[in-house]
């Protein structure tokens, strides 16, 4: 009989993620081919979807045969005769259903619709400089993300709620400590670091930008294997990554790029997302066991590619011939060794996604501190452009001139997602440790990167990490794969070594 509930929770599980993959559609379509007057519709479509999928879940067939499997109040498993698999999605499960389940459907419903409409006047006020265009906006996402706070309850912070969604098994008051932690020992690095580049001073590379970026990200994709058979890559306002099923990953690179070495990078990135996503289990699809484990683990996939193949010297010795040849221009490119000094150099950037491994981080604290004080009440939506450009001159010792360089540059808030920030800087962390574990197994990574060798990675993180589903948290994960509690040291340890031996 257990066995009859659990196939039915998979049946309605998985057609909740249907829905939801349809949605995620709409949303890819929305930032690369929908036509500007489509908003409104799109916002009514979004929220039908919403309401589908959030009913789907918390109905009376799905709450039966969750109750029959899985004490609610306690997460006693009733049926330990089921596989241990079995037991951990279930537990996933009851996380999940908790609560959604607090959640009424009118809220979703009026949630979606509000954070899909605000996407079109965030694009409108970045490209216009105007934040008094998207505060109204804003500020209906910040009251709706308090209520959705207390909505689904908290024992510390209200912000508590929120993260959870984004990476589960994480408090505020955990954040605060390792963002602390990590903070002092950036600003310590980033002095250090700018003192010995005085000896290297700047070079401008002059590297053109490519009159096809999309040609030149397309190729160093196709040099990592990149599989297109079940994924694509496309043109947006600002690069994501998407995807509705392990055989259908989409994602981005801007339409407008500033620099076609950032745009490369992009795409790496991007495209560790989608690998993710593609080396999740197909027949588990809908279920824990076939979903990524966090965003924050799901961002250290990312940055692994970004950073630890596509910022390092064994990389741009294996692609740079293919860079200087696709250029097709006429003025002399640096050698490798200046071109890798100065795509490594740590400099302060206004804007989040051009900046350095040193300086990134800082813009994410940022953005955590303003989103904990929006959700707990302590600062007014219409003040973030102030404490915005505080922040950043006592970090970084700049400002920004205009919003759309500050508080403007990210569609997150758009979309309404408070809660996401934090995970970008988790995600370095988690990606120092569980790089630890995989360079003793791999020692020889450079020079098997340098010979244009990277299926071994993706196989290593099929194995360790896509295949557990969410089985674990990331926490867990990191503790289980390299032995230790999360730390901000082994990030901090890995920039030191890496800018010294570069600048040094």
């Amino acid at each position: 009989m257990h066995m009859k509930a659990y196939e039915t929770l998979v049946a309605l599980s998985k057609k909740a993620h249907l829905i939801k993959g349809i949605e995620m559609l709409l949303d890819w379509d929305q930032e690369t081919y929908m036509p500007k007057r489509a908003g409104n519709i799109r916002a009514e479509q979004k929220k039908l979807l919403s309401n589908l999928s959030h009913e789907i879940r918390i109905s009376s067939p799905y709450t039966t045969a969750l109750s029959s499997l899985i004490d609610l109040e306690t997460g006693a498993i009733l049926h330990p005769e089921l596989h241990e698999a079995q037991r951990d999605a279930l537990k996933v499960w009851r996380h999940d259903y908790l609560r959604l389940k607090k959640l009424p459907t009118e809220f979703v419903e009026k949630f979606a619709e509000a954070s899909t409409k605000s996407v079109f006047i965030w694009e409108e006020a970045k490209k216009t400089n105007n934040f008094h265009l998207f505060l109204p906006a804003l500020e209906e996402l910040v009251s709706l993300s308090r209520k959705k706070a207390d909505l689904i309850g908290y024992d510390e912070h209200p912000y508590d709620a929120l993260i959870d969604e984004f990476e589960p098994g994480t408090q505020t008051v955990k954040i605060d400590k390792l963002f602390s932690q990590l903070k002092q020992g950036l600003l310590r690095l980033f002095v250090e670091v700018k003192e010995i580049q005085k000896n290297h001073p700047e070079e401008r590379l002059n590297i053109p930008l490519h009159e096809n970026h999309y040609a030149l990200c397309t190729k160093a994709l196709d040099l990592i294997n990149y599989n297109w058979d079940q994924s694509r890559l496309d043109l947006s306002l600002h690069p994501f990554s998407s995807a509705c099923h392990p055989h259908d990953s989409r994602i981005t690179v801007r339409k407008e790029p500033l620099s076609i070495i950032e745009e490369i990078l992009s795409a790496l990135h991007e495209a560790g997302h989608s690998f993710y996503e593609m080396g999740l289990n197909p027949q588990e699809h809908g279920t824990p066991l076939g979903e990524a484990i966090s965003f924050g683990v799901h961002e250290s996939i990312s940055r692994w590619w970004e950073t630890r193949v596509g910022r390092s010297f064994p990389f741009w010795k294996f692609f740079y011939p293919s860079f200087k040849e696709a250029l097709h221009t006429k003025k002399s490119l640096p050698p490798l060794e200046t071109f890798y000094k100065e795509l490594l150099r740590s400099k302060a950037s206004l804007i989040r996604t051009e900046s350095d491994e040193i300086t990134y981080s800082f813009h994410i604290i940022l953005r955590f501190n303003i989103e904990k004080k929006l959700i707990e009440g302590s600062l007014r939506p219409k003040d973030i452009p102030e404490m915005w450009r505080y922040e950043m001159q006592e970090n970084l010792n700049i400002s920004p001139q205009n919003d759309s360089e500050g508080c403007l540059q990210d569609i997150h808030w758009a979309i309404g997602a408070f809660g996401y920030f934090p995970t970008y800087t988790l995600g370095n962390l988690f990606c120092a440790q569980l790089f630890e574990a995989f360079e003793k197994e791999y020692p020889q990574w450079p020079q098997e990167i340098e010979s244009g060798n990277f299926d071994f990675i993706r196989a290593w993180q099929q194995r360790e990490i896509f295949s557990l589903g969410r089985r674990l948290n990331g926490f867990e994960l990191v503790e289980k794969i390299s032995g230790k509690e999360l730390s901000s040291q082994p990030f901090i340890e890995h920039l030191y070594t890496k800018y010294t031996s570069v600048f040094s």
